[in-house]
């Protein structure tokens, strides 16, 4: 018996809710994957919104939704702040 092939959503034409998804996860700005999943958001769609474009992938299990205005030594201090936590001392 042949083996099934996975079908993609792209490939069976169902429109993806990635852009909707993707808005209540602006708001979080650099957030956890059980930040997303406390939205609503599975780890599943979370890979999805990363391969559209809208999330970008940090470091393992840290996430940056993309529309954030934050460059530079902004972003950083925002990163390292949610990476180790807020009692942390960046110098």
């Amino acid at each position: 018996m042949p083996k099934k092939r996975k079908i993609t959503q792209k490939q069976r034409g169902r429109p993806a809710e990635i852009p909707k998804q993707a808005d209540g996860l602006k708001n979080l700005g650099v957030f956890r994957a059980k930040d997303a999943k406390a939205k609503g958001i599975s780890y599943t769609s979370l890979r999805r919104l990363i391969e559209a474009g809208m999330v970008d992938r940090i470091a393992p299990g840290l996430y940056l939704h993309s529309g954030l205005a934050l460059v530079g030594e902004e972003r950083d201090y925002v990163i390292a702040c949610a990476r180790f936590g807020s009692s942390a001392v960046i110098g």
